[in-house]
């Protein structure tokens, strides 16, 4: 008997492959889900990234009626937590459903595949390597289908909104009266995206960030929110200032360059690269010039000089740094970047480190790097990073 649970992830990403935006209850639901069931999360990010769906059976073979009568008469009201409408299942998406439960519920005499990003390692002597992260990012629109984004040099999306060297563009325009209608750019991990907004704003993200935005901004404000990390090179409007929400922070801008990094369980900070912010959070107003950083601390804002404005701008530019950063940070970029566990088993220091490498070096040179300047050892299983003290 497969569980019930299971099926819900079944089903919640059949609606997915249909196009159908989730609500944030089912979105968490999936994560959830993913979480318990692991060895799903390859299968998924194949349908949504490639667009294809592999299974380790063959479909010709299968009788497509008897498989969907089979899989609706497993689903029962009392075993999904919320309750279904009525639902016309269109054939893919069943497919998506019904290969899904055979992945995730039950055990295969076969061999499983791994997720084309891990590798063979010939080099490095691990027992085997993790390619980096790629372009790829979701754009969810309210009431339309969500828009799968990849490496793509040009391609038109709709009238006012085309990519363009993994660039998302919107057509510039002003704010003209019309409903602001609202736009997620959602970037999971292993992946990286960048946006023009309506306004000239460029915003490039990193892995595991969400940033949510009007399609044409008010006439007296541009205002994003923003999970995750990006890097903001604000369109100058004395007019209309720049505001960026993030978790318990305010930063208003005019026409700037810098860096916002909000991850859950970590430290929000604002590094200023060019121009002047003020930040707001925990009832105070500070305002900060380039080459300064704002903390978020659990007694309020800190202001810091920021050393080295690489510190701000090497993601975008193309490679990690590990300039002023602890062994927790760093290892927890690289889990966001490679999409790996992380397995410690090791108290992790607080020393900051200097140096960095290209964000496209294979995780097995990464590691090589990392032992070199850190002393830790690091060994790669699979999907898991395993860290340990020499």
């Amino acid at each position: 008997m497969i569980e019930s649970d299971k099926i819900v992830l079944a089903e919640l990403i059949a609606l997915k492959a249909k196009g159908i935006v989730l609500s944030q209850k089912q979105e968490e639901e999936i994560a959830h889900l993913l979480e318990k069931y692991p060895a799903s999360k390859s299968f998924i990010e194949d349908i949504f990234k490639n667009g294809k769906i592999e299974t380790p059976f063959d479909i010709r073979k299968i009788k497509m009626e008897d498989e969907l009568a089979r899989f609706q008469a497993t689903i029962t009201s009392d075993q999904l937590p919320w309750r279904r409408s009525k639902k016309i299942y269109t054939w893919a998406a069943v497919l998506v459903a019904a290969s899904l439960l055979i992945v995730i519920g039950i055990k295969w005499t076969q061999t499983p595949t791994n997720p084309k990003y891990i590798v063979k390692d010939n080099t490095y002597g691990q027992k085997n390597d993790v390619l980096a992260g790629d372009t790829f990012a979701k754009l969810a629109i309210a009431g339309q289908d969500t828009i799968f984004l990849s490496s793509n040099p040009k391609q038109q999306l709709q009238a006012d909104l085309t990519v363009s060297n993994n660039f998302l563009i919107y057509k510039k325009a002003k704010y003209t009266g019309s409903a602001l209608a609202k736009h997620a750019l959602i970037v999971p991990k292993r992946a990286t995206y960048q946006v023009e907004l309506s306004d000239g704003t460029k915003v490039w993200l990193k892995p595991d960030s969400r940033l949510e935005y009007a399609v044409n901004f008010s006439s007296n404000e541009r205002r994003v929110r923003l999970q995750g990390e990006a890097f903001f090179a604000i369109a100058k409007d004395p007019d209309r200032p720049f505001f960026v929400n993030i978790h318990g922070m305010e930063v208003k801008a005019l026409g700037t360059q810098f860096n916002v990094s909000s991850y859950d369980g970590s430290t929000p900070i604002v590094q200023l690269t060019e121009g002047r912010i003020k930040v707001n959070g925990k009832g105070k107003d500070l305002t900060i010039e380039a080459g300064h950083q704002v903390l978020m601390q659990q007694q309020g804002l800190a202001t810091l000089p920021l050393p080295d404005t690489e510190e701000a701008t090497s993601w975008k530019d193309g490679f990690f740094s590990f300039k002023n950063k602890d062994m927790k940070q760093i290892m927890n970029e690289i889990s966001r970047w490679y999409g790996v566990h992380l397995q410690i088993d090791c108290v992790l220091d607080n020393k900051q480190y200097e140096g960095g490498i290209n964000k496209n070096a294979s995780l097995a040179q990464v590691c090589s790097t990392l032992k070199d300047l850190t002393g830790y050892n690091f060994k790669i299983d699979n999907n898991t990073l395993i860290i340990k003290k020499t």
